[in-house]
Formats: C-alpha cells, sequence, structure tokens
C-alpha cells in the first residue's frame, strides 16, 4: 500500500521524493484550500501537505468531529508511515494551532520522530483561558452572528444562499464545539522548535497570548507579528511562507 493510501483521507496527495514536508492544519470550518498556492511560494524541497479534516471537501460525507484530541490522535495515526520515513514540520492556523500542538504531543508519546519545527498562528498559547464566551451552543442565527463579530469568516456570498449555508454550518458548529470544549493537559515541553505568529490587526490573539506559547518548548522560541488580520496566512501569504521556508 501506498503511503498515499495510507494517509487518506486526511492527506489527500504526497510526493514520495520529497526531502522534507509541511503539514498544514487549516482554521475552524477550513480545508486543504486555505494552503492553495503554498507549494509555488515555499521551497521545492518542501511538499506542502494541507490536512483534510472529516466534514469538509472530499471528506463532506463524514461527520465533521467535535473533539480537538479526538482529531489529533485520528490524524497522528494516518501520519505513521509519513513522520517516519521523511523529516517533516507543521503549521496550524488558529483552530488548526491548538490540532497541531496536540498532534505534536500525540506523537512524542507514541514514540514517534518529532517535527523539526511547530508553527503556530492566529491562537493564544494552549493553556491560556479563553477571554470570550463560547458560541457552539447557540441558534443558527446567534452562531452566525457571532462568528461573523469575532472573525468575518464567513463570505457574505454564502451567507446570502441559505440552503448552501445550512450545509456548512454543523461542520463549523463542529468545530466550535472542539474548541470551546478543549481543556489544556499539563505536560512536559516539547523538545521541538516552536515560532509563533499574530496578525497585527487580529484583535482575538493579543501579543501576550501569542508569547505564551514559549512555555511549552524545551528548544528555541520566536514570535512574529505579521501586518494582517486574523486570517493573515491570505493577506501576508508571502511573508508568512518566507519564514516558513527557512526551516
Amino acid at each position: 500500500m501506498s503511503t498515499e493510501e495510507i494517509a487518506a483521507p486526511w492527506i489527500r496527495k504526497v510526493d514520495p521524493r520529497a526531502h522534507k514536508r509541511l503539514f498544514c492544519i487549516p482554521y475552524a470550518g477550513g480545508g486543504a484550500a486555505a494552503y492553495r498556492g503554498w507549494t509555488d511560494s515555499l521551497p521545492s524541497t518542501i511538499d506542502v501537505c494541507p490536512v483534510v479534516l472529516p466534514g469538509r471537501e472530499h471528506r463532506m460525507g463524514e461527520r465533521a468531529v467535535p473533539d480537538l484530541k479526538a482529531l489529533a490522535l485520528g490524524l497522528a495515526q494516518a501520519l505513521r508511515p509519513l513522520v517516519r520515513r521523511t523529516p517533516y514540520a507543521i503549521y496550524g492556523h488558529s483552530m488548526g494551532a491548538w490540532l497541531a500542538f496536540e498532534l505534536a504531543c500525540i506523537l512524542r508519546r507514541l514514540g514517534l520522530p518529532p517535527p523539526e519545527h511547530l508553527f503556530v498562528g492566529a491562537r493564544r498559547a494552549p493553556h491560556l483561558p479563553s477571554a470570550h464566551p463560547p458560541i457552539s451552543d447557540l441558534d443558527r442565527d446567534a452562531f452566525v452572528a457571532a462568528v461573523q463579530d469575532r472573525y468575518q469568516a464567513i463570505p457574505e456570498a454564502l451567507i446570502a444562499k441559505p440552503a448552501l449555508l445550512d450545509m456548512f454550518l454543523p461542520t463549523l458548529k463542529a468545530d466550535f464545539g472542539a474548541l470551546d470544549g478543549y481543556r489544556f493537559t499539563e505536560d512536559e515541553p516539547l523538545d521541538v522548535p516552536i515560532t509563533a505568529f499574530r496578525g497585527a490587526r487580529d484583535q482575538l490573539v493579543v501579543p501576550e497570548g501569542s508569547r505564551a506559547w514559549a512555555q511549552h518548548t524545551s528548544g528555541t522560541f520566536t514570535q512574529h507579528t505579521l501586518p494582517g488580520g486574523h486570517f493573515f496566512l491570505d493577506e501576508d501569504r508571502d511573508l508568512l511562507t518566507s519564514f516558513l521556508g527557512r526551516w
């Protein structure tokens, strides 16, 4: 069985000739499309491997999983053959940052090779409490309003088509349920370098929250503030990937 088949459906395609891989984990409601174009922005030696979580893109037929640690465990099992064979790093954005962190912790517990670098963006360190109330249990309209108020994450074109929006909302609600229900478990810091990114216009991730990721590594820690907002991976893609490409 090929590595592509083993990693499916979490990773659609890998380059078997890759020198190293960058696993990219999306934000709430997002999929592999969030990392479209990254292959062109990063060195050719890096195989960009976007992660597709249940409930989106080619996994639309699956129920989304409202449990961050369960998602991380499923992803870790799928990545076993890939992380054994090729050096790799992980980038996670917003919800994906916590998922990337939990993934690295599980891979350590499984005795698998650790990432050479953990990149986390647009999320406060996992041990810090939220400054905002949970929203995953709100009714439909209140939930949509809350997501838009915090993130402006749902395109207006989608909001204008209620039938399509209703197809998308169960996955988005499950993702926010995973965030609302997440509880950090105290453990030894990872022996992995961590770089944290935040957007200068992101009101949800304050500088102190981003810098607090430092306590989760016994290795080097770096923090960068990019010009954009919460979705700086779109606004500042070239600048962000210029940092990632130096790993």
